[in-house]
């Protein structure tokens, strides 16, 4: 009787963890199953909402309509989809499909990536090193003298 009991026990604990879960979840967390994607497979949602949340500092109402986040009304949220698409062509098409580049390499925490510097070219001033101090004997930095 209590091999019985023990075998009942085992083929019940192996039906209730071996289902499937239910039709029209989310990625394994009991969440509703993702609506209107074009970029992101259903699998890479969450990890991938993540990530822009970290590389841009901000909360899904950002680029969401928290009543409907299928909707497509904020402008942030097309945004957001262009940016995908150009990450993942770097990513494809430099990187031979390797994630190197994420919304963090530009973003950095923020909403809008800061400018870069401008660059400064050398003999124009500006700046220490080659071409970007005074000349010696306290000359004025510019173009050569005509010859």
């Amino acid at each position: 009787m209590r091999k019985f009991l023990l075998v009942f026990l085992a083929a019940c604990i192996g039906i209730a963890f071996g289902q499937a879960p239910p039709a029209g979840r989310g990625p394994g967390r009991g969440l509703p199953a993702p609506k209107n994607l074009k970029i992101l497979k259903p699998d890479d949602v969450i990890q991938t909402m993540f990530a822009i949340r970290a590389g841009l500092g901000v909360r899904c109402d950002f680029c969401h309509n928290p009543q409907d986040y299928a909707s497509d009304e904020k402008e942030e949220k097309l945004t957001a989809r262009k940016m995908l698409e150009m990450v993942n062509n770097i990513n494809t098409n430099t990187f031979a499909g390797d994630q190197k580049v994420v919304c963090w390499t530009c973003h950095r925490g923020q909403q809008k990536p800061e400018a870069a510097p401008p660059v400064q070219m050398p003999g124009r001033g500006g700046g220490r090193g080659p071409g970007g101090g005074a000349p010696a004997g306290g000359a004025p930095a510019g173009p050569p003298p005509a010859q």
